[in-house]
């Protein structure tokens, strides 16, 4: 049985990010509350290892999605500061650019990015528009 495209869309960015980062990855839930806010009401905070959850926003049938992407890493103390590994960060970062551009070509975009530290995860998120997951045959 054939599902429909959006469902189509959240599960081939939910497969290439994990196969990407071999992280654990989420769906959120997407509230519309003040403009576009996403809020997630899945296990991003309770889980405490590396994850990442997306959330879905606008999304056109022929013209692709937007998505909001949250990555999150543990933080430590050196010398009594948190401190995150931003070389790890990093690396995920570019293993998702280097997965969506390998997929889509230079069909996609990257914007908004920021990070917010906290104890005991740091979170970095950004947004991507892509295309649909459409079978290439």
């Amino acid at each position: 049985m054939a599902v429909s495209q959006i469902v189509a869309d959240k599960r081939g960015l939910k497969k290439l990010l994990k196969d990407a980062t071999r992280l654990k990855v989420y769906e959120g839930e997407p509230r519309d509350l003040m403009g576009k806010m996403y809020i997630s009401i899945t296990n991003e905070y309770k889980d405490k290892n590396p994850h990442i959850v997306f959330t879905q926003g606008r999304w056109n049938a022929n013209e692709g999605g937007e998505y909001e992407i949250r990555i999150y890493v543990p933080m430590f103390k050196i010398d009594n500061h948190d401190v995150i590994n931003r070389r790890y960060l990093n690396k995920v970062y570019i293993a998702i650019y280097n997965a969506i551009k390998d997929r889509f070509g230079d069909n996609f975009h990257f914007c908004n990015h920021h990070l917010d530290t906290w104890n005991p995860m740091a979170k970095f998120k950004f947004y991507i528009q892509i295309p649909n997951f459409k079978d290439e045959t």
